[in-house]
């Protein structure tokens, strides 16, 4: 039998995770039931393991977004879906990034979040 573990960072954060027969000196065993793959998913308090935070699903109306309750220096990238050119950069004001997309097409926007909270690409289709 072997025991999943991670060393983390001086934030908490996953550095490395893996298996071993038993626990490496200086590694942190993951929590009951934490699939390896997502060790990434988690913070180490110093005592006991949480869910990082993450961002809310955007609110959407008609061809706006909007994502709410993000920390400040969230920004949003936003690509063209099809040739991958970067089309804008939208940092956050006052906790808020709204995006609107006029022409019919998909997007990616990858919405950058300071640490600890994740960051995540986020597929969005405008249709005509």
């Amino acid at each position: 039998m072997t025991v999943a573990f991670a060393f983390v960072d001086q934030a908490g954060l996953v550095d490395y995770a893996g298996h071993a027969p038993a626990l490496p000196a200086g590694a942190i065993a993951l929590a009951e039931g934490v699939p390896l793959a997502d060790a990434h998913l988690y913070l180490w308090s110093g005592t006991d393991w949480s869910a990082r935070p993450r961002a809310s699903a955007p609110a959407q109306v008609d061809t706006t977004w909007t994502w709410t309750g993000l920390p400040t220096g969230a920004e949003a990238r936003v690509f063209d879906g099809e040739f991958g050119n970067r089309l804008a950069t939208i940092p956050e004001t006052g906790g808020t990034i709204e995006i609107t997309l006029a022409d019919a097409g998909r997007y990616d926007v990858r919405l950058t979040l300071p640490s600890p909270w994740l960051s995540e690409t986020i597929a969005l289709e405008v249709t005509s």
